[in-house]
């Protein structure tokens, strides 16, 4: 800010409550102890901040102003108030510590420091625009309250390193070549679909109707018994289980009910509705199309399975990024007591790379068992390993059997 010099007192007192974020502060003095009182106090600012956020709900504002009044004195804006207060008086000390931006530990150099600008500001607008408004704050007002949360993330080192590793490291890779594979896995189902079932899953909410012409005025709708029947349009709309209607009639639509399917979360419902298909401007007959439920069941198990690897792929990059933090996370003690067990511990980098490649040549080393040539055993462990013959021919009919049936 050019308003301070680097002796000044003010700014020597400021250097000793805050930490510098970008790099290191090349001249004034290092963060002292009272830089722990600092933090604690903004932590506790930050969950205030979002405690309230969460009680002072626009219903429960509502309420208060219809028991009390309007009144600007409320708790809850006095609360926004002090904790504005607190953000500003902390982005002040960093800001007289280090510079705002043209120095070279500037303030807005650092992107966390930018992430507490970006929040210190929204709590402003939301309180200034909670006090000055009288009739309420509009949806997006509301929504960046839900920003208050990254504070959480900023506030601490070990957070700071944690979400920079999950952000930037081999967690956001792996997510970003899940979703190119299950894109390039969904996409064309989507767009076959759509070119086969467009129009075709319409259905007339009276059963008795055959055609789509035929699908106006009204019907005796009895849903319970025969003994209240009451009149009811008809309806040519489609599938629509528990009011959540899906089709295939764009490509949007197919993507979404794909993912569904895939995620197995009612495909039994779209099943049923691809094997009642019975033409365009037809009303749908029971199991008209058989063989669209072959396809069905097809993707959604390879999907299924897809999903399920990459889902584990993922899993375990994450793990593998927690592993590569164990000295700041609380999950470095049992990795370390288990590697203390297992004699991995003192091992260097070129150890531990030898133990996993003889690991590795061990598991693609043939198997030394001895196999048993004679008697019902060899027979069992011919079966087993040739995978060839009569009987692998009679069980695989078997499994085409079963999975007819199962249509």
């Amino acid at each position: 800010m050019f308003l301070f010099r680097q002796g000044n007192f003010l700014r020597m007192f400021c250097q000793a409550c805050v930490p510098c974020l970008y790099q290191t502060r090349l001249f004034g003095r290092p963060p002292g102890r009272r830089r722990h009182v600092l933090q604690l106090f903004v932590f506790a600012a930050v969950l205030a901040s979002i405690v309230i956020a969460a009680i002072a709900t626009p219903t429960y504002r509502q309420q208060y102003y219809k028991e009390n009044g309007f009144l600007r004195s409320s708790w809850f804006e006095l609360a926004q108030m002090t904790i504005s207060a607190v953000f500003l008086v902390e982005a002040a000390i960093k800001i007289i510590a280090d510079g705002f931006f043209f120095t070279p530990t500037g303030y807005l150099k650092s992107l966390w420091n930018a992430v507490d600008f970006f929040v210190m500001w929204t709590v402003l607008y939301t309180t200034i625009a909670e006090v000055a408004l009288s009739e309420g704050v509009n949806r997006l007002t509301r929504a960046l309250v839900a920003m208050r949360c990254l504070r959480l993330i900023t506030i601490t080192r070990y957070m700071r390193d944690t979400f920079h590793t999950v952000l930037y490291g081999s967690v956001l890779a792996e997510l970003f070549r899940a979703c190119l594979i299950i894109a390039a896995y969904l996409i064309p189902w989507a767009i076959w679909k759509v070119n086969l079932f467009a129009g075709r899953l319409y259905s007339c909410s009276d059963p008795e109707v055959s055609v789509k012409s035929d699908c106006t005025g009204e019907y005796l709708a009895m849903p319970v018994d025969d003994s209240l029947p009451f009149l009811v349009p008809r309806t040519w709309t489609n599938p629509d289980p528990l009011g959540s209607e899906w089709s295939y009639d764009n490509f949007a639509s197919a993507i979404l009910i794909s993912w569904e399917i895939v995620s197995i979360e009612g495909w039994t419902d779209v099943l049923a509705s691809v094997l009642n298909i019975n033409g365009i401007d037809n009303n749908p007959q029971m199991n008209a199309s058989q063989w669209n439920g072959i396809a069905l069941v097809v993707f959604m198990l390879l999907g299924s399975i897809l999903m399920g690897s990459l889902f584990i792929r993922c899993v375990w990059s994450f793990l593998r990024v927690i592993e590569s933090l164990s000295n700041h996370l609380l999950c470095s003690v049992l990795i370390t007591a288990y590697s203390k067990r297992n004699g991995t511990y003192d091992l260097t980098t070129s150890q531990e790379d030898w133990r996993a490649l003889r690991a590795f040549l061990q598991r693609q080393t043939p198997s030394t068992q001895r196999v048993h040539r004679d008697g019902f055993r060899g027979w069992c462990a011919a079966r087993a390993i040739e995978k060839k013959g009569w009987w692998a021919n009679c069980t695989t009919v078997l499994y085409l059997i079963h999975v007819i049936v199962l249509l």
